[in-house]
């Protein structure tokens, strides 16, 4: 990352611009960029990690503007710089001071740890669910609908996606009912809504695909036109 931002850093960036999308009347009077650099700025107050607002104004303007030189201190600069610091004040109002996030990456680590301890070691160390549930969660903070869900149910959706992949199953409990390890981990749990979370984890792979597809048959066309 050009911010080398923390990635509790970034899912709380996401997850300050999802929260104030949904709370804000009107977003057609904001700059969602400029509302997106915010969210970065004051993700790294939340999570106490130091992201100087020189280095947000500078990656965001290489961000939408590329090749661009970083700004030079002057009115332009610190127009930008005024900028972003309102568009932070207008945020915090937008989410009424409430800007607590209760991130899933909290309960997954604690539901990981478990497992390890049920599947043994040896056995845990030959599958990468850890790492793979940890992907799902992070890039699940780039649908908006995250923030609809409790954290819980987020981690445990997460988790049974990567051991679907790698075809792991859990010892001594159930598939179903209150000896299932979901419904150990997450007493509200939820079937339909599990099935809706893992359902919106995949969509994002597949219109991530859909946009590859896209580019790579704009490039060819552009090849087969060419001189």
């Amino acid at each position: 990352m050009k911010l080398d931002a923390q990635p509790m850093t970034i899912s709380t960036a996401a997850m300050l611009l999802h929260k104030f999308r949904t709370a804000s009347t009107d977003q057609k009077e904001y700059d969602i960029y400029l509302i997106a650099a915010a969210s970065i700025y004051l993700a790294g107050k939340i999570e106490s990690q130091l992201i100087k607002i020189r280095d947000v104004i500078n990656v965001t303007r290489a961000t939408l503007h590329r090749n661009s030189l970083p700004l030079e201190l002057g009115d332009s600069y610190w127009a930008v710089r005024e900028s972003i610091v309102q568009a932070e004040l207008l945020v915090i109002r937008v989410l009424k001071f409430d800007v607590t996030i209760y991130h899933p990456q909290k309960f997954l680590v604690h539901y990981l740890k478990t497992l390890e301890e049920w599947m043994g070691v040896e056995e845990w160390t030959k599958i990468p669910v850890a790492r793979t549930s940890w992907a799902f969660v992070q890039d699940f903070h780039h649908d908006s609908s995250i923030i609809n869900y409790p954290p819980q149910a987020v981690a445990v959706a997460a988790i049974e996606l990567a051991m679907s992949a790698f075809g792991c199953t859990v010892p001594l409990c159930t598939p179903e009912g209150k000896n299932s390890w979901q419904m150990i981990f997450h007493s509200n749990f939820n079937r339909n809504e599990h099935g809706e979370i893992m359902t919106k984890i995949l969509n994002l792979y597949e219109h991530e695909l859909n946009i590859l597809r896209e580019t790579l048959f704009q490039v060819s066309m552009k090849d087969t036109k060419a001189p």
